[in-house]
């Protein structure tokens, strides 16, 4: 285990339609974690794919890609807290060019921020966000078409010293 890491998972590949629920495969608390993924389109090209992150108030972030804009995305309009500005409910999207119709996913995730690097660092996205109280789900998603989820490895960050 790297520096930084205290406990890893590896997730065998898995076609996605709709949702897959992973939580019962991650043996740590979500909110200090290191997440890799490729995501490849299916035949039946989805309009929308990626994570989702949930905890039991039905509160959740989303990240992804949205196949129909060519864009990154990160949805936090149902995040938690969200009155504290009016910039928090919001979509927040960057540019992303798919590499043989993969998008690569490197995500940082702790309490109260995610970081996705795209593409190898291409396309980096940062956000903020205020849950009730922490998320403990974990699924990947696909709207109206399939993606291969592939090189799956799960962190829990080690605490700071």
């Amino acid at each position: 285990i790297a520096k930084g890491h205290s406990r890893s998972v590896v997730i065998q590949p898995r076609t996605i339609h709709n949702n897959v629920d992973i939580t019962n495969l991650v043996p740590f608390k979500l909110c200090k974690t290191e997440l890799i993924i490729n995501l490849k389109i299916g035949e039946q090209r989805p309009a929308k794919f990626g994570i989702k992150l949930s905890n039991g108030l039905n509160e959740n972030l989303i990240a992804g890609y949205d196949n129909t804009t060519g864009q990154l995305f990160v949805d936090r309009t149902q995040s938690g807290k969200i009155g504290a500005s009016k910039d928090l409910p919001a979509v927040v999207t960057a540019p992303c060019k798919l590499d043989n119709n993969i998008v690569q996913l490197h995500i940082l995730l702790d309490e109260a921020s995610i970081e996705i690097f795209a593409q190898q660092g291409k396309v980096v996205v940062t956000n903020i966000f205020f849950p009730s109280q922490p998320y403990s789900k974990l699924s990947f998603f696909s709207e109206k078409g399939t993606v291969k989820a592939t090189g799956i490895k799960i962190w829990e960050l080690a605490k700071a010293m």
